[in-house]
């Protein structure tokens, strides 16, 4: 039996070329993942030689606990444990019939042990995810809160996602701000993840929504509920969802001082801290 060695990146071909994980199947939730690492061009305009990836927006995590995936046929590379689990939901995802899922994941396709790799790639990063074919949005496990927000849109449209509002006793309400108020949503670096998107889904668990659902369900949200009414703290994440919502729609040409516009607004705005890195 082959043993198995820490997986040992080599030097990017060039600046235009990026690190991609082809994500396998298995036929269990917690059989061992199994991953490929290439390496591609990332823009497809600009070469032959390019591929079609989706692109992950997500929260790092702890690093306290971390485990192994397989690369290749004989190389294990540790990730952090979030990694894993958001590995193992989106291999769920992949297409009967399809051998694999096309990712570009910082933690993995940036060698994090090499700072001048790291530089030169976190400046691309906005490229990198405005040339992915989606950019998948990790929430966390999975919860009821994404599936109330869907349930929000079943039925007559706007009419529907009105009741559903109103008739939201206080705690559920706060419940979603609680939800809104941690992880992903209070990254600073998802402007530039996500404002030039060609699309974006939100991913809780094995449970999806397109990003545009849910600009309509905050904009929905902010018309019919008053902050007046909300904690400080709510009502700071919902003024941040407000900005970070509207921002995905703004032209990209507009896109430098509307990201200075959310951290001053959202600066203002919240308790200090709210906003991470």
């Amino acid at each position: 039996m082959t043993a198995i060695q820490d997986y040992q990146y080599g030097p990017l071909a060039n600046d235009d070329n990026t690190r991609f994980i082809q994500l396998y199947p298995a036929a269990h939730f917690e059989d061992p993942i199994r991953v490929d690492i290439i390496e591609r061009a990332y823009d497809a305009s600009k070469t032959q030689d390019s591929v079609s990836y989706e692109a992950l927006s997500y929260a790092w995590g702890s690093d306290e606990d971390s485990a192994y995936i397989f690369v290749g046929a004989n190389s294990g590379l540790r990730v952090r444990y979030n990694v894993t689990q958001i590995l193992r939901y989106l291999r769920d995802g992949i297409t009967p019939g399809c051998s694999a899922r096309t990712l570009w994941i910082d933690a993995m396709c940036i060698n994090q042990a090499d700072d001048e790799e790291k530089g030169k790639q976190v400046t691309v990063m906005g490229k990198i995810y405005a040339c992915a074919t989606s950019v998948l949005i990790w929430t966390g496990e999975p919860g009821c809160d994404l599936q109330a927000l869907q349930r929000s849109f079943e039925g007559k449209g706007k009419e529907k996602m009105f009741r559903w509002i109103r008739r939201r006793p206080n705690d559920q309400i706060a419940r979603l701000m609680q939800f809104f108020g941690t992880g992903w949503f209070t990254r600073r670096w998802v402007v530039q993840e996500i404002v030039h998107a060609r699309e974006a889904y939100i991913i809780s668990g094995s449970c999806t929504m397109q990003w545009q659902q849910f600009r309509a369900f905050v904009e929905h949200l902010e018309s019919n509920i008053s902050y007046e009414a909300l904690m400080p703290h709510s009502a700071a994440i919902l003024h941040h969802l407000s900005n970070l919502t509207a921002m995905i729609a703004t032209e990209s040409m507009h896109c430098e001082v509307s990201v200075r516009h959310l951290f001053q607004s959202t600066t203002k705005s919240q308790p200090m801290g709210y906003m991470t890195d």
